[in-house]
């Protein structure tokens, strides 16, 4: 998929007012972030989250930067991708500042 395609891909996704939130806090987080605590964040379940998450990892704004065992379960870590980051027309689109 062309940079083109995909960023415009990832603009029709953020019509979606959850995964817009859901990339800002991303954004705007020094440290790695699991759907877990964002679930927590947003009062939202973790099912809602999670898929949420997985639709942006599959357009590329997010990317899997860790995982670890807690409480017999799989919690995986992620990050804003440089898909994301440097673009200032997505920033634009999650009502943030360019840059």
């Amino acid at each position: 998929m062309a940079a083109r395609d995909a960023k415009q891909e990832l603009l029709d996704a953020l019509k979606h007012p959850l995964r817009r939130n859901l990339l800002r806090r991303y954004l705007e987080s020094k440290e790695k972030l699991s759907p877990r605590e964002l679930a927590e964040i947003e009062k939202q379940s973790l099912s809602l989250v999670s898929y949420h998450v997985r639709r942006l990892v599959k357009l590329g704004a997010l990317e899997l930067v860790d995982s670890r065992q807690v409480r017999g379960s799989l919690q995986h870590f992620y990050r804003p991708t440089a898909l994301v980051k440097s673009s200032p027309l997505i920033r634009v689109a999650l009502g943030m500042r360019k840059g």
